[in-house]
């Protein structure tokens, strides 16, 4: 669903639980991801690849806030929020979970 001018925030429940690939990129999304995206060992537990990059643009905030931690989010093995405007500090325990074997990359880069 990446380029498709898709707007609003996103979802704080997510009923899809074989979810393994989740691409929103370049879209309008605006406000927090959901702590519970991060937390919740229910919510999108399969994920392995997760881009919700590029949503700022010069009309568009993007998503904003705190990084999530995504330590619950063991299989996850590629994240990519650049181009967002989310601040603070990396939390302690971020990707602390994921198999270091396979996991590839986060991007963080222009938030």
């Amino acid at each position: 669903m990446k380029n498709n001018d898709l707007t609003g925030t996103l979802p704080s429940s997510f009923a899809l639980k074989r979810l393994r690939t989740l691409n929103l990129r370049s879209n309008h999304l605006v406000g927090n991801i959901p702590d519970n995206w991060s937390t919740d060992l229910n919510t999108i537990p399969l994920i392995e690849c997760l881009d919700l990059s590029r949503q700022a643009d010069t009309n568009h905030s993007g998503l904003n806030g705190k990084l999530p931690s995504f330590a619950s989010k063991n299989r996850l093995r590629q994240l990519d929020l650049t181009h967002n405007t989310i601040s603070g500090s990396i939390p302690k325990n971020f990707l602390s979970d994921v198999d270091i074997d396979a996991f590839e990359y986060a991007f963080l880069g222009y938030n």
